[in-house]
C-alpha cells in the first residue's frame, strides 16, 4: 500500500507541474507564530488548520473559532479543557481518572486533537499525557465533522494546537506561577537566530501540580520543546520540532452518585493515596514546504509520535446494593503506543475563466498501534458518604491484554473557488482505506474497508464586513467491536448541516460568528442484550444546536471573548436506551465570557483588570438519563500589574462564589468535580 500511494503522489505532483500556471498567492503555512509581546491582538485573522491554505475566517464557509495565547495568558490556564471552554458549545469531557482530557464538541465526545494539523494516534482512546501549553501559540476549534483533512473523528468537531515557530529576533519570556492549592510551575521559552537562514525556540515548564482533592499525592510535570525553522531562500521552508511531556498524577475518578444525586463536598475522595498514574510522550514533527513557481506549492509532513503511560489505583465498579458504599478493585495497567504519519499535499493557485482556484489534494498514510496490559486485584470497598482510606490490593491476576494494528492511507481533494468578489465554493472528497486489527485476549477482529467522505460549502459576501455561509459536511470513526452474527461494526458515520453568518466590527476590531446546525451520528454500536460481549448497530445520535461567539477589541484598551450556545442533544435510536434521552453531559444552555481592561494613563497606567463568568445548564449523568447533574455558574476575576517595560505581575481569583458544581459526569462512579475559590499568581518577564 504504502509503494502505491507513493507513486501515486509523485504522478500528481509531477501532472500539476506541467499545468499552465495562473496566479500568485500566499500560501505557506509555516509563517511565523511568534507571542513575545505581552498583547497581542485577540482579533483572530486565519485558522491554518481549517483549509490548510491561507484564507480568512470570514471566507471559510464553517464556524471556526480561534483563542489566541493572550487569553490563554490573562486566565493563568494550564489545562487545554480550560482553553477551549471559552468557545460556544464545547465542555471538557473527563480525565480518564486523572489521565488525559477529553472534550464533548456541539454534544459529541472527542478523546482525541491535532497540532499543527496533525492528528494524534487513531489506535488510541486517550493520550498519554496531558497536553502542556508553554509553546502553544493559538487553540483552533474547528467546529463540525472534519473528515475531508483530518480523517476518523466525531462529528462535532476538531480541536487543532498551533505551536509558536522559532524567530530570528533574540527574545523570550520566563513566567513562575502558583496557586492555593499547590500547584508551583516554571515556564519559559527563547528564540532567535542560529545562523543567517536558521532559527531556533526552546520552550520549556516543570510544574507541580497540587491539587485539592482528599487524601492524594502531588503530582508533576516536565516538559521541553525545542523547534528549527530553515528559511534558505524565499521558495524553501522547512521546519523541525520535537516534544517530550513526563507526568505522574493521582489516580482519581471523582465523585459518585448517592441517592440519586452526586455528593459533595468537592474535596471528598474515594481513592487511595497510593492510586498513581505516569506517562511519557514524544513526539517529532518535520515540515517541508517548496514554493514550485508562482502558483504552485509542494508540502511534506513527517510526524512520529510514541509512549507509554501505566497506572496501579483504586479503580471503581459500581455502588452496593444499598448505594452506601463504593466497590472497588486495585488495577495495574500498562500500555505502549505509537503512531507515524506521512503526508504530501500540493496546492495550486489556477484560473478557469473568471474563476479563481486553490486546489489542494493530498496523500496521508498512517501507522499505528497500541498494546494494553491489565492485572486485577481485589480491594475493600469504601464508605460513600465518609470514606476512610487505607485497604491495600490482594494479589493480582492478569485479566486483559489488547493489541491494535491500525493502517490508514487516504487520499484528499479540496477546491476553494471565488466567483468574483462576492462568492466563495469550497467542495472536497477524502476516500480513506482502513485496515485494523484488534487482538482482545487472544479473539481477534478486523475492521478492511473504504470510506468516502465529502462536503460542501459557500460563502456570500454580502457586504465588506459581513458573510453568509452554508456547508454540509462529513465525519467517519472505524470500529473493533464485534457483532454476533460475525465481522465487526462499521464506522460510525455524522453528517452536519449547518447556516451561519459572520461580521466584522467596529472596523475590523471584532469578529462575531453565529450558528444553526443539525448533526446526526449513525451507527452508533451499543451492546448486544442476547449476546454479552457483542455489540449490534441500531443506535442513532441527533444534535440540534445555535451559537453564538464574539471575540476582539471594542476599544483598544478593552478586549473580550464570548460564547453562548443552546443545544437540543438526544438519542434517535437505540436498542438500549429510551429514544429521546439526553446525550450524556451535554446542556441545553451554556455560555462564557472573559474581558479585560487596560489602563494607558493615569495613576492607574499599567494596571489591567479582567472579569468572567462560565454557566452551563443542567446535564444529564448518563445515556440512560439515570441521575441529573444541576447547571452552575461560576464567576472569575483577575487584576494584572505591568511594569519595568517587561515586568507583569497577576492575580487571579477563580470560582469567587466558592460554588459546588460537576465539571462532567461520566458515569454514577465517575464525576469530575471543579475546584473550589481558589487564588493564582503569576510573576512573568519579557527578554
Amino acid at each position: 500500500m504504502i509503494p502505491m500511494t507513493c507513486r501515486c503522489a509523485i504522478f500528481f505532483l509531477f501532472s500539476l507541474a506541467a499545468t499552465a500556471p495562473g496566479f500568485a498567492q500566499e500560501a505557506s503555512l509555516l509563517d511565523e507564530i511568534v507571542v513575545n509581546a505581552r498583547r497581542e491582538s485577540y482579533r483572530p485573522g486565519k485558522a491554518l488548520g481549517a483549509t490548510r491554505t491561507q484564507t480568512e475566517i470570514e471566507r471559510i464557509p464553517q464556524s471556526i473559532q480561534v483563542v489566541p495565547r493572550s487569553v490563554i495568558e490573562e486566565q493563568q490556564i494550564v489545562r487545554l479543557a480550560d482553553v477551549v471552554a471559552n468557545v460556544s458549545n464545547v465542555q471538557p469531557g473527563g480525565t480518564q481518572g486523572n489521565r488525559s482530557e477529553t472534550f464533548v464538541i456541539r454534544g459529541f465526545e472527542a478523546a482525541s486533537y491535532a497540532i499543527d494539523g496533525i492528528m494524534l494516534n487513531p489506535a488510541q482512546n486517550f493520550t498519554e499525557t496531558v497536553r502542556d501549553l508553554a509553546n502553544v501559540a493559538q487553540v483552533e476549534v474547528l467546529k463540525g465533522p472534519a473528515a475531508v483533512l483530518y480523517g476518523r473523528g466525531e462529528p462535532g468537531g476538531v480541536i487543532n494546537v498551533v505551536t509558536q515557530r522559532p524567530s530570528d529576533q533574540l527574545g523570550g519570556n520566563a513566567v513562575l506561577q502558583a496557586d492555593g492549592n499547590g500547584l508551583r510551575r516554571v515556564q519559559g521559552s527563547v528564540s532567535g537566530a542560529l545562523a543567517p537562514t536558521l532559527a531556533a525556540r526552546m520552550s520549556i515548564a516543570a510544574q507541580q501540580t497540587g491539587t485539592f482533592r482528599d487524601h492524594q499525592a502531588d503530582g508533576d510535570r516536565v516538559f521541553a520543546a525545542p523547534s528549527l525553522a530553515w528559511r534558505p531562500n524565499e521558495r524553501l521552508r522547512a521546519d523541525l520540532d520535537y516534544e517530550y511531556t513526563r507526568q505522574n498524577s493521582p489516580g482519581d475518578r471523582g465523585l459518585v452518585v448517592v441517592d440519586g444525586v452526586v455528593r459533595g463536598p468537592a474535596q471528598r475522595s474515594f481513592g487511595e493515596p497510593w492510586s498513581r498514574n505516569h506517562g511519557t510522550s514524544h513526539s517529532v514533527r518535520g515540515r517541508v514546504e517548496y514554493t514550485a513557481s508562482e502558483w504552485l506549492t509542494l508540502r511534506q509532513i513527517v510526524n512520529h509520535q510514541e509512549g507509554d503511560s501505566g497506572r496501579h489505583v483504586a479503580d471503581f465498579t459500581g455502588l452496593s446494593r444499598d448505594g452506601q458504599s463504593v466497590l472497588r478493585r486495585g488495577v495495574r495497567q500498562q500500555q505502549s503506543a505509537a503512531a507515524t504519519t506521512v503526508q504530501s499535499e500540493a496546492l495550486a493557485r489556477l484560473e478557469t475563466g473568471p474563476l479563481r482556484h486553490q486546489v489542494l489534494a493530498g496523500f496521508e498514510y498512517v501507522d499505528a498501534r497500541r498494546r494494553t496490559d491489565e492485572a486485577r486485584a481485589t480491594l475493600a470497598s469504601i464508605s460513600a458518604l465518609d470514606p476512610v482510606p487505607g485497604a491495600l490490593p490482594g494479589d493480582y491476576m492478569h485479566a486483559r491484554s489488547i493489541d491494535v494494528d491500525a493502517r490508514y492511507a487516504a487520499g484528499y481533494v479540496q477546491d476553494q473557488i471565488s466567483v468574483g468578489d462576492r462568492w466563495e465554493l469550497l467542495a472536497g472528497i477524502r476516500w480513506d482505506d482502513v485496515s485494523q486489527s484488534t487482538v482482545d485476549n487472544g479473539s481477534r477482529t478486523r475492521e478492511d474497508g473504504q470510506r468516502a467522505s465529502p462536503r460542501v460549502g459557500v460563502v456570500w459576501v454580502a457586504a465588506p464586513s459581513t458573510s453568509v455561509y452554508a456547508n454540509v459536511s462529513t465525519s467517519f470513526r472505524p470500529r473493533s467491536a464485534t457483532l454476533y452474527a460475525g465481522g465487526n461494526a462499521p464506522p460510525e458515520t455524522g453528517r452536519q448541516y449547518e447556516l451561519g453568518i459572520k461580521t466584522s466590527l467596529l472596523d475590523g476590531r471584532v469578529l462575531a460568528t453565529a450558528a444553526l446546525f443539525e448533526i446526526t451520528k449513525r451507527n452508533v454500536s451499543t451492546t448486544d442484550p442476547d449476546n454479552s460481549g457483542y455489540v449490534v448497530v441500531t443506535g442513532q445520535q441527533r444534535v440540534r444546536g445555535v451559537e453564538l461567539d464574539v471575540i476582539g477589541e471594542p476599544t483598544p484598551n478593552w478586549r473580550l471573548i464570548l460564547g453562548a450556545g443552546y443545544l437540543d442533544a438526544q438519542v434517535t435510536r437505540d436498542n438500549v436506551h429510551a429514544t429521546g434521552n439526553r446525550l450524556r453531559g451535554v446542556p441545553r444552555f451554556s455560555a462564557s465570557l472573559w474581558s479585560t481592561y487596560r489602563f494607558t494613563e493615569g495613576s492607574l497606567y499599567g494596571l489591567t483588570l479582567g472579569a468572567g463568568a462560565v454557566h452551563v445548564g443542567e446535564r444529564e449523568g448518563d445515556l440512560a438519563n439515570s441521575y441529573r447533574i444541576p447547571g452552575y455558574t461560576r464567576l472569575d476575576a483577575s487584576a494584572a500589574y505591568h511594569f519595568g517595560g517587561r515586568y507583569e505581575l497577576a492575580l487571579r481569583l477563580r470560582n469567587i462564589g466558592n460554588r459546588f458544581y460537576i465539571e462532567q459526569p461520566v458515569t454514577r462512579t465517575t464525576n469530575y468535580a471543579g475546584a473550589p475559590r481558589m487564588l493564582s499568581a503569576t510573576f512573568s518577564v519579557d527578554f
